[in-house]
């Protein structure tokens, strides 16, 4: 479960390292179209457009990634499906689809990403 913070500096992106399987798995907020954008690092405007990214470094190459079951609350109304159990994206005028790349540098063996605007002002938490 990815847990990430966007509100007022408490970007709260927790990694992830599964020592079994030998591979970590680093998620981030990026301000702008990434996968090449900047780190958030304080706080972003409302319209802003964001990127979600989630990179899994195996240094073995052996996993790959689909996203699913993704969903976004504020802790206080009803979630919101962002990507269902298939990988879909539930709500495209929110977020894009996610888009992988393999082999992205030394940085990541395989990266998922996708961009979404910020449309309020309340911090958000994404469950992925």
């Amino acid at each position: 479960m990815l847990d990430a913070d966007s509100g007022k500096n408490q970007n709260k992106l927790k990694i992830f390292t599964l020592p079994v399987l030998n591979a970590a798995i680093s998620p981030s907020q990026q301000v702008g179209k990434g996968p090449w954008a900047s780190e958030v690092s304080g706080l972003v405007k409302i319209g802003q457009t964001m990127t979600m990214v989630l990179a899994i470094k195996d240094d073995e190459n052996k996993f790959d990634m689909m996203v699913r079951n993704c969903m976004a609350h504020d802790g206080k109304r009803a979630p919101i499906q962002l990507v269902d159990q298939k990988g879909c994206v539930t709500r495209p005028k929110l977020m894009s689809r996610f888009t992988k790349i393999k082999n992205f540098g030394a940085s990541a063996s395989v990266l998922s990403y996708a961009h979404f605007q910020v449309r309020d002002k309340i911090p958000f938490h994404v469950h992925t």
